[in-house]
């Protein structure tokens, strides 16, 4: 299940009903998939020597408003509020994190990065002179881990060895630097109370460290964060007064790929049935999505989307039945007449 979407038309991101990320998009929507398989970005408390994550807390809140998520929850006399989003233009989700209440508090993060839509091969490493946690896989796929508070503790290891979840439910991370393979990670930030936590995306490390340098400075992330909650609101200004039409335009918007292609789904909670997904461009159906956002008035959305098309129309003047989001011929299942090989 999923509840709530976040997207730049870059980067996107699915959550679940405990607000844990189930799918992370980057840099085309519906094609580099960089989680899920099953897994959860965890979120966990610790307080006073007793520990939780988010599923284990009955009474909270999750509201998907614009382009900002929210999840209010209370648990051993702390009220804990986390408010996300990813900022326009960067590839960054941003987190503001606040926990009222008495005593000593740790928030835990825990990462399930499954980097190009397997897990082999993946590393993950914490680096020392950004207090950042970073995982990449060859060259061009790099996410960086870090906070406007430092890190308290730290650690890697092995998805598939069963070793960081665990080693979260203490409070104690046992701060190994670096793991390879299929890979896990986690970071703690100590008695907050408040506090940006933050995943950049990036193709190479230097992309990646710049930006974690510059949303370190607390000035900047706060005005980032307000900058790309204002543009979404403002983008749907018109449908104000009407809260399921603004949040439909939101995420309609959302699903535009920055190179124009316009996924059917992101979400991936058909795999375990098809072995694949419906996150592929399906001329027709995206040409619906489209009509939508014209009537709309969205036209400097959907041109990118028409010239995307214009350049898929092959010489014999027809369309497959569906493309990857990079304009490659996508999956498709035996012909049995002319609707499965294309939409004439």
């Amino acid at each position: 299940m999923r509840t709530v979407f976040l997207s730049n038309g870059s980067l996107a991101l699915l959550y679940d009903e405990n607000y844990y990320i189930r799918d992370i998009y980057y840099p085309l929507l519906g094609q580099h998939h960089h989680h899920s398989f099953g897994g959860r970005f965890k979120i966990g408390i610790w307080h006073d020597g007793k520990f939780t994550w988010l599923e284990g807390i009955g009474n909270k809140e999750i509201k998907l408003s614009g382009s900002k998520a929210e999840l209010h929850a209370q648990w051993d006399g702390l009220d804990i509020h986390m408010e996300d989003t990813v900022l326009i233009p960067q590839p960054v989700l941003v987190r503001h994190v606040s926990i009222k209440g008495p005593g000593f508090v740790r928030v835990i993060f825990y990462h399930d990065f499954k980097l190009n839509d397997y897990e082999a091969g993946d590393t993950a490493f914490y680096d020392p002179s950004l207090d950042a946690v970073f995982h990449y896989k060859g060259g061009s796929t790099w996410f960086g881990i870090a906070s406007t508070n430092p890190i308290y503790e730290y650690t890697t290891g092995r998805r598939d060895l069963n070793v960081v979840l665990p080693d979260c439910e203490d409070g104690i991370l046992s701060k190994n630097p670096i793991a390879q393979g299929s890979v896990a990670s986690a970071i703690s930030i100590a008695s907050p109370p408040e506090f940006y936590y933050f995943i950049v995306a990036g193709d190479n490390y230097e992309r990646v460290m710049r930006l974690i340098i510059e949303l370190r400075d607390r000035k900047n992330v706060e005005t980032y964060f307000r900058r790309s909650v204002n543009y979404w609101s403002n983008v749907a200004a018109e449908y104000g007064d009407d809260e399921l039409a603004s949040q439909s335009i939101v995420v309609l918007l959302g699903h535009v790929g920055v190179n124009g292609s316009i996924p059917a789904s992101l979400d991936t909670s058909i795999i375990k049935f098809n072995l694949d997904t419906y996150g592929y461009l399906w001329p027709r159906d995206a040409a619906f999505a489209a009509m939508a956002l014209d009537m709309a008035g969205y036209y400097t959305f959907t041109k990118r989307f028409y010239s995307l098309v214009f350049k898929l129309f092959g010489g014999e003047g027809f369309l497959f039945q569906k493309y990857n989001p990079s304009g490659t011929w996508g999956a498709r299942r035996g012909t049995h007449g002319p609707s499965e090989v294309g939409n004439h």
